[in-house]
């Protein structure tokens, strides 16, 4: 599960019929260390953090991040003992992308745009076009090089800047 969507607590058990949730001490300690990196990446360490994922069955939390010992170190000691860190690179700050998706707008297409996000990877910006794909990639590749890649959804038609910068960052970097 990647943290930039809603965490899911414990595991499911059957209850009377009905199924709930367990929150387990694994979860917790799991979901303490989730708190303290995207605390830390969001604050003193954005400038290399791309995001993170949680991986539930092998108890790690999998930070993207651009490389830098110092910033791998801090993320060690903010979680200790809690889970399994593995860092995996990433080209592009979370910070970084987030201003490019403000730069997205300024496409003479811009009105087709569907919808855009950030990935929890730090690869390139994702934009959803409902429209010509081919000549807002290209747009993107002189202007911004690089930092987009533009998909064509047919049928799901323009966003508004204002919808699209406001949506919140999924929750949970694959909770992010």
């Amino acid at each position: 599960m990647s943290v930039d969507q809603p965490l899911g607590f414990g595991l499911p058990h059957r209850h009377h019929g009905r199924m709930s949730l367990t929150v387990t001490d694994f979860d917790v300690a799991l979901v303490s260390a989730v708190d303290s990196v995207r605390a830390f990446g969001f604050g003193e360490g954005r400038a290399c953090y791309a995001g993170l994922h949680v991986d539930h069955r092998g108890g790690a939390l999998i930070v993207f991040r651009v490389p830098t010992g110092g910033f791998d170190r801090r993320v060690r000691d903010l979680v200790g003992a809690r889970a399994r860190v593995i860092f995996q690179d990433a080209a592009h700050a979370r910070i970084e992308l987030e201003g490019v998706r403000d730069r997205v707008w300024d496409f003479p297409g811009s009105e087709h745009i569907a919808g855009v996000s950030v990935p929890v990877d730090g690869s390139t910006l994702k934009v959803a076009l409902d429209g010509d794909a081919i000549a807002a990639q290209a747009w993107m590749n002189v202007t911004l090089p690089g930092l987009v890649t533009v998909t064509a959804v047919a049928g799901q038609g323009p966003a508004s800047p204002m919808v699209a910068s406001a949506v919140p960052a999924p929750r949970g970097d694959s909770l992010e």
